[in-house]
């Protein structure tokens, strides 16, 4: 937020409007991409972590797919056609949303070069 332009904020506030429609309208909409980036990023981390659960959870039905993943390469440890079919599994969700949130991405970039600063 601090690299958007003051002139937006000053404009708006000439124009007559209040601090909250400022917010609402002017800021909120440019930072889009910008939040849309940190949740994706934050899903993605949440979705890959593998030390929190492990710490945790101790019964096999609660593991979360990192989890399972190590757990059926344990036990499959041979099979590698299965263990890699469990991985495309796993990673399918995070091709999809990366799929469905790459303009975000691209919107995100082309906003850092407003004005020069």
């Amino acid at each position: 937020m601090l690299t958007l332009p003051q002139e937006l904020d000053e404009a708006a506030r000439i124009d007559g409007a209040s601090n909250f429609r400022i917010l609402w309208q002017v800021i909120a909409p440019l930072c889009g991409p910008a939040i849309a980036t940190v949740t994706i990023f934050s899903f993605l981390f949440h979705y890959n972590d593998f030390l929190g659960p492990l710490i945790y959870i101790s019964e096999n039905d609660m593991f979360t797919l990192p989890l399972g993943l190590l757990w059926f390469q344990g036990r499959f440890g041979n099979f590698w056609h299965l263990v890699m079919a469990a991985s495309m599994i796993t990673i399918t969700p995070v091709i999809l949303l990366f799929f469905f949130a790459q303009r975000y991405f691209v919107q995100g970039t082309q906003f850092t070069g407003l004005a020069g600063r």
